[in-house]
């Protein structure tokens, strides 16, 4: 509407062809009105050349949102709204040689502008744009003499990043959108471009939220570009500057330099006080790894677009220090790293690498789980990770968790590495000390690299406490609970976790279920060799001074040796099924220790399986190990120890093979001289045992396999004395006794007997006690020597009625004689004995004829006398007769009284009565002693008669005889 038309009058008068023809038309489209004006020159005379046709198109208040499709090129970002007030001058020049034979010329002020990219992720107002340039429509050539964007505003629903600035560089001469390949930009030049006064807004993804201006004082300026331009080192090269503040100024950036050769924008940048969780994602790690910290970026940064069409912009930053001040990173929602100040520098990033040049901080904590490394530090041990690193300077504190309630504690840190992208070994590239606790000090230096990691260590290390050590080295309970103070050197091999050299470990207490097994006072451990997976530890030399050990045996626990081998096995991993080694395959020791020797140790033993427990300490143990090897061979361990027992010196040395399926070995024991009284309390009292008295040496050999054991235990016992002398316990130790008047016990059980259930104490009081039994039998049945053929035959046989030892009799003296002499500990107690009908028939015999005897010699005698007597009594008759002859008297005489006729003497009968048979009863007992002690040799206290006899009659067992028993020989007897 509104339509406006003047047309001047045309003419090819040589007066007038020099003068312009002003034409004109304005009108009203679309509510813009828009005027054109012109001036055009027709050709004059001649050698007038160059003359120009110029058009002339007033705008006031365009719809620009109307017109933006018939825009020559596609625009990074959609037009959405805007109004246009300006000139367009179209000028076209006749018979010129030099420069563009149309162009449009164009200036204005763009108001009210709004735009957006295609995911509505970035929107733009523009409320006053200044626009100043020529457009040539055949070449498609933009020339931008200024253009001004005053107080622009960004919204973005993302923490800004250079991908931003796309909007503003689609002139590299890179699409960004596949779709815009086939409708490049145009060549352009600008003059100058300047946004003045910037802001930027993140949009808050709760939409109850109002937006908060992240950015203002938004600068920025671009001059003496040429997306077209090929510089040289003498060419005046583009330039840019970019800077921009938070609304509260606490963060700023800034980016000011040239177009390089390549014509991608380069030069100096300085991001001050930015969130580290805003930096991070922005150099490739993930949302979520930064809690806290801010970020100043200085270095030089360059912008591109990719390759080809649809790429993104490409940020690159070389020679950049970054400072990060209170930085936490995260993982598994845990912090990892607290650095109050940590320092990058050389700093790069060339499209997917990312180099970050060396790393320092100080007063950092880092937080690591064994098992568990944080994404970002794996990152930069990947093979094909875009990351690296070279150099590290950490100075701070690292603590190490495992599953071990007390984590490992590194204060004071301080670790410098370099070179850590080298492939080949370099002399030394990395240095490590710290403190752990307050004692523990650990130095390391050597080589590593981080893809893939891998470092080795010349390690020197003491004070730390094993409890929070161990377990980085070893899940065996045994260990991750001990209790010990660790020093050492060597070398460490780190992922594989491998340990060489030699460690000193005082005060050590080793448990299993809160029962403490092992402790020792200090350990020597000389060729170390340890590594984790898969698992083996070497070592020549396990030193210990002052081990305690604990050791408790139960009635359903194998047999010692078992006991031991198994407990050894369970300080080994235990192998997967799966694993077992191929016919082809090598099988690898889990365990090889040449030597364990210790000293000065004490055992604290306890034998459950008896009533009440035994427990004893053994002192002074010391000793050796040697040869264990896990691995299948066909030399057995060897060990030999020594110790007091009760202040006893005893020795044990043996061989085994304590790591096979099938276990064996052999071992012997020695002590001499053990009390027996620790042991009275295992002795019951039907034993008949003085155990407040006495000691015993002991001889122990025994072998097991397969869970058999077969075992000689020779006992010899010293001064042992029964609680009583008259007891059979008196006489079997009497007989047990040898000349030097020690007992000697053997017992070989075998199988059942030889097993756990039996102690060695209660072996050896049964075996006494079958000696107990043995007496009650027959005593002889205990003798030493060939003895058999007096069993039966304790007596001394003698001739009926009288005291003459039989032939028998006294070869069976002899014997005794000669067992008495074999036997010092027994003595011989007689018992006369008198048999009623042998002994009295022939005693009775011998008196008769002792009676007749007599008889007859006093029949004799009397006749003799009675004889002598008449003789004399006649004699005297005529002596008489003849004195009365002569004195002649006369008469008759009275008869002799031996006139009378002989009469002998009859025997008086022979009664044999009890007291006659026991005096030939003791008469037999005392000929016995006297024959023993005159004529063979033995001690008079050693025969002792009885003062019982036995007078009695048995058909099967005649009593012309003295009894011989057994017994203990006593002083006091």
């Amino acid at each position: 509407e509104d339509v406006e038309l003047d047309l001047p009058t045309l003419s090819n008068f040589p007066f007038q062809v020099d003068e312009y023809i002003h034409p004109r038309f304005s009108t009203v489209i679309n509510g813009s009105k828009i005027e054109l004006t012109g001036q055009a020159a027709i050709p004059g005379a001649e050698g007038k050349d160059g003359l120009e046709t110029k058009l002339s198109c007033n705008i006031h208040d365009l719809d620009l949102l109307l017109y933006s499709q018939y825009l020559p090129t596609s625009l990074p970002l959609a037009l959405t709204k805007g109004k246009a007030d300006g000139v367009l001058q179209l000028n076209f020049t006749r018979g010129t040689t030099e420069g563009p034979k149309m162009a449009i010329s164009f200036s204005g002020e763009l108001v009210d502008m709004e735009l957006t990219n295609k995911d509505n992720s970035l929107s733009v107002t523009l409320p006053n744009t200044s626009l100043q340039g020529i457009f040539q429509p055949i070449s498609r050539a933009l020339h931008i003499e200024k253009i001004i964007f005053r107080q622009p505003h960004f919204i973005t629903g993302s923490a800004p990043t250079p991908e931003h600035l796309a909007f503003m560089l689609p002139f590299l001469g890179k699409t960004l959108r596949k779709e815009e390949a086939q409708k490049p930009f145009p060549p352009v030049d600008i003059d100058l471009l300047q946004i003045e006064n910037g802001d930027l807004t993140v949009a808050s993804k709760e939409p109850a939220k109002k937006p908060s201006i992240a950015w203002n004082a938004l600068q920025f300026s671009l001059k003496d570009f040429s997306s077209m331009q090929k510089l040289s080192s003498k060419d005046k090269k583009a330039s840019f500057a970019l800077s921009g503040a938070t609304a509260d100024a606490a963060m700023t950036f800034s980016w000011q330099g040239n177009f390089n050769d390549k014509n991608v924008p380069e030069g100096l940048f300085n991001l001050d006080n930015i969130p580290a969780s805003a930096f991070f994602p922005n150099i490739g790690f993930k949302n979520g790894t930064v809690k806290a910290g801010k970020a100043q970026l200085q270095g030089t940064l360059s912008l591109s677009a990719g390759s080809s069409a649809g790429s993104k912009l490409i940020t690159d930053m070389t020679n950049t220090e970054i400072d990060l001040q209170g930085l936490q990173l995260v993982s598994n929602k845990e912090v990892w790293l607290d650095a109050p100040r940590l320092k990058i520098s050389g700093f790069s990033k060339k499209g997917a690498r990312i180099e970050f040049g060396s790393l320092r901080t100080e007063d950092a904590v880092l937080n690591l789980h064994r098992g568990r490394i944080p994404e970002i530090m794996s990152q930069f041990s990947t093979e094909k990770s875009p990351f690296s690193l070279n150099k590290i300077d950490f100075m701070g504190k690292i603590t190490l968790s495992d599953a071990s309630e007390k984590p490992l504690v590194l204060d004071s840190v301080l670790l410098q590495a370099d070179n850590l992208q080298t492939t080949t070994e370099t002399k030394e590239s990395l240095v490590f000390s710290a403190k752990i606790l307050e004692k523990g000090i650990i130095k390391a230096k050597g080589t590593a690299r981080l893809r893939p990691f891998a470092t080795t260590l010349s390690t020197g290390f003491s004070g730390i406490d094993a409890k929070i050590l161990l377990p980085f080295f070893s899940d065996l309970p045994l260990l991750t609970d001990s209790q010990t103070i660790i020093s050492g050197k060597g070398v460490l091999t780190l992922p594989a976790t491998s340990f060489s050299g030699q460690l000193h470990m005082d005060k050590a207490v080793f448990s299993k279920e809160k029962t403490t097994l092992l402790s020792w006072n200090s350990a020597e451990i000389e060729g170390l060799s340890y590594t984790r997976t898969p698992f083996h530890l070497g070592i020549s030399l396990l030193d210990i001074d002052q081990p305690i050990i604990k050791w408790n045996r139960d009635i359903n626990d194998p047999i010692p040796g078992e006991q031991w081998g198994g407990f050894l096995q369970s300080l080994l991993p235990k192998k997967s099924p799966d694993a077992a080694p191929s016919k082809e395959s090598i099988s690898i020791s889990q365990l090889d220790i040449q030597e364990i020797r210790f000293k000065n140790g004490v055992l604290h033993y306890q034998d459950k399986r008896l009533t009440p427990a035994l427990s004893v300490e053994i002192s002074e143990l010391s000793g050796d190990l040697k040869d264990l090897h896990s691995a299948s061979t066909k030399e057995q361990g060897r060990y030999s120890f020594s110790g007091r027992l009760f202040a006893t010196p005893f020795s044990l040395e043996g061989t085994a093979d304590f790591f096979s399926r099938k276990m064996s070995g052999q071992s012997t024991l020695k002590i001499s001289n053990l009390p027996l009284t620790p042991f009275s309390k295992y002795m019951p009292d039907t034993l008949g045992i003085d155990g407040k008295s006495g000691n015993f040496s002991l001889d122990f050999s025994t072998s097991w396999s397969e869970a058999q054991a077969t075992y000689t235990a020779h006992f010899l016992f010293k001064d042992v004395e029964p609680v009583s002398t008259d007891t059979d316990t008196a006489l079997t130790l009497a007989l047990l006794k040898n000349s030097e008047g020690q007992v000697e016990l053997i017992t070989t059980p075998f199988g059942t007997e030889a097993e756990t259930g039996k102690t060695l104490i209660s072996t050896a009081v049964t075996t006494f006690q079958r000696q107990l039994i043995k007496t009650k039998v027959s005593p002889l049945l205990l003798a030493s020597g060939d003895f058999t053929d007096l069993v039966g035959n304790e007596f001394a046989e003698f001739q009926p009625g009288g005291f003459i030892l039989s032939d028998n009799g006294q070869k069976i003296l002899s014997r005794f004689a000669t067992f008495l002499t074999a036997h010092p500990a027994i003595s011989l107690r007689i018992t006369g004995c008198a048999d009623t009908i042998i002994d009295g028939n022939a005693l009775k015999k011998q008196l008769e004829e002792i009676e007749a005897k007599r008889v007859s010699q006093e029949n004799t005698r009397r006749k003799t006398a009675w004889e002598h007597d008449k003789i004399l009594e006649l004699e005297r008759r005529q002596a008489q007769q003849q004195v009365s002859g002569k004195s002649g008297k006369t008469g008759t005489l009275p008869p002799p009284h031996v006139a009378n006729d002989f009469k002998p003497v009859l025997p008086q009968p022979v009664v044999i009565d009890d007291t006659m048979l026991e005096d030939l009863a003791r008469e037999r007992a005392i000929r016995v002693q006297s024959l023993m002690t005159s004529k063979l040799g033995i001690a008079p206290e050693k025969v002792i008669v009885e003062s019982e006899t036995e007078v009695r009659s048995e058909a099967n067992n005649p009593h012309n005889r003295a009894l011989i028993r057994l017994d203990a020989f006593s002083p006091a007897k």
